[in-house]
């Protein structure tokens, strides 16, 4: 999935007959040229991409077999292609990221400040679609715009008020949500998946 959470790559038995391969997943600012023994190419046009990985299993008698499966994974830097590539193991930490939360938990605390300064800054790799304009200009009129970080002292203090709190509002929707949806013959089929428009789960 991109930033916004869009699927623009689908791997598997589906699509490739189960057979194993190697694929390409490519940046927006990407324009070179792949390895010859790249399968496929995909272009994310975010900056930053999810990779959820899915193995199903009839059984626990199928464990071991999925964990050889799961062992024989590998995300390669395309710079790093062609070599004995080995993961960093000591990677640079920011120290004032709380290592003890979850990540869901971490954003559940963030107020609405918080998430649109954390916004703004991510708008700036990850480009908000055509269709997002409207509400890119909203935005701006709170005083949320790409790259800039989000001063809210300067904007009025009920509005603020607003924006903080808008996420305990946000978090209540997606615990309530799928017992609202439709249902046919009691079963909730949701045909939209992974292609949200301007009401995704990663949107603004």
């Amino acid at each position: 999935m991109d930033m916004w959470t869009d699927n623009f790559m689908s791997v598997g038995s589906r699509t490739n007959g189960g057979k194993a391969g190697i694929y390409l997943i490519a940046g927006p600012n990407w324009n070179g040229t792949a390895p010859k023994d790249v399968d496929q190419v995909f272009k994310c046009d975010t900056r930053y991409a999810w990779v959820l990985v899915q193995m199903s299993a009839a059984s626990p008698a199928d464990f071991d077999a999925i964990h050889l499966k799961q062992d024989q994974l590998k995300i390669t830097p395309l710079s790093a292609w062609g070599t004995s590539y080995t993961p960093p193991a000591d990677v640079p930490v920011d120290p004032n990221v709380d290592l003890t939360a979850t990540p869901a938990n971490q954003v559940n605390l963030m107020s609405g400040a918080i998430f649109f300064n954390r916004l703004a800054q991510l708008l700036l790799d990850n480009p908000p679609r055509p269709a997002d304009t409207k509400m890119i200009d909203a935005l701006k009129r709170l005083g949320v715009e790409l790259g800039k970080p989000f001063d809210a002292t300067k904007i009025d203090p009920a509005i603020l008020e607003g924006i903080n709190k808008a996420p305990s509002f946000v978090n209540m929707q997606f615990e309530t949500g799928p017992y609202s949806m439709k249902t046919a013959n009691g079963w909730i089929t949701m045909t939209d998946i992974g292609s949200y428009g301007t009401a995704r789960p990663g949107r603004m």
